[in-house]
């Protein structure tokens, strides 16, 4: 469901039990047991620590508004929910794992939903022509948003079949973490110093040299609108709000608006 669907309400999940630990997370993630305040359902969910490694409230927002995002374009992305952390339930994890992180990062948390079934793409993998126009928009995903991290040794995909599951977005709207007058003053336009990251995108190599029409995925970019940011800001925790919020709105509207040329940049990057 895309937050500008009225009946949408971000989930508010208790965490109540530790589950398992996720190895190969920079940010430490935890499967958690949890329940639904709303629905009062249980269910499995993953929570990144909002003061764990490299993790802060603000990594947290871009986390939300990332999948948001991807959402309103249509793309399979974890569901993301807020996680409540409680003393009482730091005291579970007292001598084991995640204990520090947990203790640290009592209140709320940004967690996504579990996905169970889904493997880790195998690089160099074949994909399926499914797979392949997913790709594509995947790559235009993370371009607008200015995404470097789903790289070629950190994919942050998981697929099933046809299907890709996207995750992690604490780093996407890299432009925030840049001074401003190091930032691209016309962002729909590739810069010289952004094709490092470009290419190591995960799906840059299964794309270049092909001649991809990105226009009906582009076209959906007006869907990132007035109203969306309006229910972001609404939705967003009021501590997780901050004025990077405002930034990345006026970043990514500049896209929008100029979405004909960042069309050509995409297809003009592949075939360089």
């Amino acid at each position: 469901m895309k937050i500008t669907d009225p009946t949408y309400s971000l989930p508010v999940v208790h965490a109540l039990q530790y589950k398992d630990a996720f190895e190969s997370g920079t940010t430490n993630p935890m499967l958690v047991l949890g329940v639904d305040e709303r629905s009062g359902q249980r269910g499995d969910y993953v929570v990144k620590w909002s003061r764990g490694q490299r993790m802060t409230t603000d990594s947290c927002c871009r986390e939300l508004l990332g999948a948001w995002i991807g959402q309103q374009l249509n793309l399979h992305v974890a569901e993301p929910t807020v996680v409540s952390i409680s003393p009482e339930f730091v005291e579970t994890l007292i001598g084991g794992r995640g204990y520090r992180n947990a203790a640290s990062s009592i209140g709320l948390n940004f967690g996504s939903t579990y996905v169970p079934g889904y493997i880790e793409f195998v690089r160099n993998q074949r994909l399926t022509d499914g797979q392949l126009t997913q790709a594509q928009a995947i790559f235009a995903l993370d371009l607008f948003l200015n995404n470097p991290d789903r790289r070629v040794n950190n994919p942050n995909l998981l697929t099933k079949g046809d299907d890709i599951l996207l995750f992690d977005h604490e780093l996407a709207f890299a432009f925030t973490m840049d001074l401003p007058f190091l930032r691209n003053k016309t962002p729909w336009v590739f810069r010289d110093q952004d094709r490092e990251w470009v290419e190591n995108h995960y799906f840059y190599a299964y794309l270049r040299h092909k001649q991809i029409d990105f226009s009906a995925f582009i076209e959906r970019l007006a869907l990132v609108d007035a109203q969306f940011w309006r229910r972001a800001k609404q939705l967003l925790p009021v501590e997780w709000l901050s004025e990077q919020v405002n930034d990345i709105q006026d970043y990514l509207a500049a896209i929008v608006t100029h979405r004909t040329e960042f069309s050509n940049q995409l297809t003009q990057v592949l075939l360089q």
